[in-house]
């Protein structure tokens, strides 16, 4: 076997024409081993990380901000609570429990309770089903897209449309 050293990293080289078949099928066994695990991985594993949407939704007529910052945390799935998002600011306060699935470059976010368990919100209002999508996440040409299904409603169709909202922050 032909060994060298590559001066310009500290890693040790050699030819692998040299060795055996049966030496190289062991020394590549464990990256395709790697490959394997990595292609069966959770999509809550893939997408692990906290997404930031801030929405401005204009001023009310006394000129007060229309905003709100929509926040979803994915853990990976071998914790509790790996999928939340919060959405927080004028008028609202909101801490939903939510699953998803999906691939590693598209996911659905689900409803699955609100923070507390329920499945009315803090005024015994049911305004999603347990399972119903609220949006979908997905990489497409380098860029983080949302379409959302359930979760803005019809009150505010300009954001309804696919576009880049989320920013993974981590």
């Amino acid at each position: 076997m032909k060994n060298c050293r590559d001066p310009t990293k500290n890693t040790l080289l050699f030819d692998v024409r040299s060795l055996g078949k049966s030496a190289a099928f062991i020394l590549f066994l464990p990256l395709f081993a790697c490959a394997e695990a990595h292609s069966e991985q959770s999509p809550y594993d893939i997408w692990s990380g906290r997404y930031v949407y801030d929405s401005d939704g204009g001023r009310t007529v006394g000129g007060s901000a229309i905003t709100a910052t929509y926040t979803l945390s994915i853990r990976p799935a071998n914790q509790p609570s790996n999928c939340e998002l919060s959405v927080d600011g004028f008028q609202t306060n909101q801490h939903i429990i939510c699953s998803l699935e999906g691939t590693k470059d598209h996911i659905r976010i689900a409803f699955k309770s609100f923070g507390d368990g329920r499945l009315v919100n803090a005024f015994s209002i049911s305004e999603f089903q347990s399972g119903e999508p609220l949006f979908d996440l997905e990489w497409a040409k380098g860029r983080l897209l949302t379409r959302w299904i359930g979760l803005l409603g019809e009150s505010r169709p300009k954001e309804r449309r696919a576009g880049s909202y989320f920013v993974r922050m981590n």
